[in-house]
């Protein structure tokens, strides 16, 4: 799963998070869309499955995520 939040023209960052059924908070995104008069770009929250064993990652990137994701603006 893969969350856009745009703030204008700028760079693009990607942050990984897992996707484990531990009860933690991920609240970056939340903190970010709420402070957008501190920075412009593109953020692209990638929640990646299967981390133990990199399969969810090689999944991701056959699927396309990389060109999918790549420019948007």
């Amino acid at each position: 799963m893969v969350g856009v939040l745009r703030n204008g023209a700028g760079p693009t960052v990607m942050l990984r998070a897992d996707m484990d059924a531990l009860p933690v908070r991920e609240a970056t995104a939340r903190l970010l869309a709420g402070a957008l008069a501190g920075w412009n770009g593109t953020v692209l929250a990638v929640f990646q499955p299967a981390e133990e064993t990199a399969q969810g990652a090689r999944a991701m990137i056959d699927d396309g995520l990389f060109e999918r994701f790549r420019n948007r603006r």
